[in-house]
């Protein structure tokens, strides 16, 4: 597999994928260490102003206030990093439920990520890969991202691509 690291979020990075002729750019974006949960809005405005519209349409979507926010609702994963890791285990050690809790509401997810991988005496490193593979991408798309602020506009935006063709005319760089 093909790894391109782009300057995302600049109009650098969109200039690079609209001239390949990409016709639409979805960056996934942390809130935190930058922001704070009260400095959503400014940081959303932020996002839609930075780029020109000129280039490929961008959608940008928050994972509140960490993409691991999502790693820690989609519970089921931990199971397949250990099975020591249960909901009842980190609720009982860590106070609060996967679950039954908001995970969009944690305050540092990859902490708290880390803290569930400790129960059953694995490590959590970025980048997430073996995390990312032991999800269960049915469960977060239809049970899992509904209880996650920010997730739904992300499996909106995955129907809309896989059931929209490509426009006929591409953007002008």
């Amino acid at each position: 597999m093909k790894q391109t690291l782009l300057p995302f979020g600049t109009n650098l990075g969109c200039q690079v994928v609209t001239k390949k002729n990409y016709w639409r750019i979805v960056g996934l974006r942390d809130v935190r260490p930058e922001f704070t949960a009260a400095e959503i809005p400014r940081l959303e405005q932020g996002l839609r102003t930075r780029i020109k519209a000129a280039l490929a349409p961008v959608e940008f979507i928050l994972a509140v206030m960490e993409i691991e926010a999502w790693f820690l609702a989609e519970s089921t994963h931990f199971a397949r990093i250990d099975p020591a890791i249960t909901c009842a285990a980190i609720q009982a050690t860590l106070g609060f439920h996967p679950e039954q809790d908001d995970m969009s509401q944690r305050p540092n997810p990859t902490e708290d990520l880390k803290a569930c991988y400790q129960i059953g005496g694995q490590t959590y490193i970025k980048p997430a890969i073996a995390t990312v593979a032991a999800l269960d991408m049915d469960q977060f798309y239809i049970e899992t991202a509904g209880r996650c602020r920010f997730a739904p506009k992300l499996t909106a935006t995955i129907d809309a691509f896989l059931n929209q063709p490509p426009p006929a005319a591409q953007p002008a760089c």
